[in-house]
């Protein structure tokens, strides 16, 4: 588990400018995407769709480049230093979820190849938001439709796998069949915390991504500000 690194993510995007502003800047935490400035208002089916659209792309994004036969390029390519210097990670540094190397520095993904705006205001009508009732502290929102959107998230997928291939021609593309293999869902719960300062949702969400990894939870795809993308 690495609830430190959620920490480490935050101070990073509120410290440099340029992640500052970047709602899609995506930092790498128990080996899922952590976007800590993108914040949802689950009021608001655009907010919803654009965190769930948003994390399917990254979420495919890393479990193509981190395959075993990717891993080295993967750190070389989408790590930059912690430091004021953003001097790039040594790529034979990397700990079991490919978070941090051995100076501590941690994982940035590369997300700039992407026009997320026309990639979400094209997707929106193709995707349904259905409130889920039962959450005691969170707001709970089911959003289907992924298997429509496979065509454009294998677009967006292989801008990001552009970045990825100066060190790596293993995975410079995809086809619709990879990932048809990874988006084998249509449908998934976006949740919204709430009891906001009583609950550690970092220990929380380290904990249940730990879960998901032995297969005791179902499914964990990442986490945006203020909640997380999960199974359904």
């Amino acid at each position: 588990m690495s609830p430190s690194n959620y920490i480490k993510s935050r101070d990073l995007s509120q410290k440099q400018p340029q992640h500052a502003s970047n709602i899609y800047f995506a930092t790498l935490v128990d080996g899922r995407p952590y976007l800590p400035n993108l914040r949802v208002d689950a009021t608001n089916d655009q907010s919803v769709c654009r965190a769930a659209l948003a994390t399917v792309v990254i979420s495919a994004y890393v479990s193509i480049i981190s395959s075993p036969s990717s891993s080295a390029a993967f750190v070389a390519n989408v790590t930059e230093s912690t430091n004021n210097d953003d001097t790039a990670a040594d790529s034979t540094a990397k700990n079991d979820n490919g978070e941090t190397n051995d100076d501590g520095q941690l994982t940035i993904l590369n997300l700039q190849k992407v026009d997320w705006e026309a990639l979400i205001s094209q997707s929106l009508t193709r995707l349904t938001c259905t409130k889920v009732t039962g959450g005691i502290t969170n707001a709970l929102v089911r959003v289907s439709g992924f298997r429509d959107l496979i065509p454009s998230i294998k677009s967006a997928v292989d801008a990001l796998l552009s970045e990825h291939n100066c060190n790596d021609t293993t995975h410079t593309s995809t086809t619709s069949t990879d990932i048809a293999s990874i988006i084998d869902y249509n449908s998934l719960l976006l949740r919204i915390f709430g009891a906001e300062g009583m609950i550690d949702r970092d220990v929380e969400t380290s904990t249940y991504a730990a879960l998901c990894n032995v297969s005791i939870a179902y499914r964990y795809l990442g986490r945006f500000q203020n909640g997380r993308i999960e199974g359904w």
